[in-house]
């Protein structure tokens, strides 16, 4: 068989349409109804961008805090990650009692303020 460049082409994008294929695994896959389609793609895209910009945080802070040469990497560093993994976990208690609370428009602000 000669697989020409054109052969290619007309390979991957007409007979295997590989973007629709991968739609329709990926929502057979989540159990995904046609119509909510778009709100869990959002989610995941949500998603996504959220766990990429946590993990950039959260090596620029460690990066800052290592560069202070006052404090050392193998006593300091852990007590960081210790207290900072409670503030966050104390965060989320305190969001999840109030969100039923107060209205979240209030409450988003406030905790954007507070971390």
């Amino acid at each position: 068989m000669n697989w020409n460049f054109r052969r290619i082409v007309r390979y991957f994008i007409v007979e295997l349409k590989p973007a629709y294929v991968m739609h329709e695994r990926l929502t057979k896959f989540l159990g995904v109804e046609p119509e909510e389609t778009g709100r869990v793609a959002l989610l995941l895209a949500i998603s996504f961008f959220m766990g990429l910009f946590l993990a950039t945080v959260s090596v620029a802070a460690q990066s800052l805090f290592l560069s202070d040469p006052s404090l050392t990497e193998k006593y300091d560093l852990p007590k960081a990650l210790v207290i900072g993994g409670g503030f966050g976990f104390i965060a989320t208690g305190l969001f999840n009692l109030l969100m039923g609370r107060i209205p979240f428009r209030f409450l988003a602000i406030s905790f954007l303020l507070l971390i």
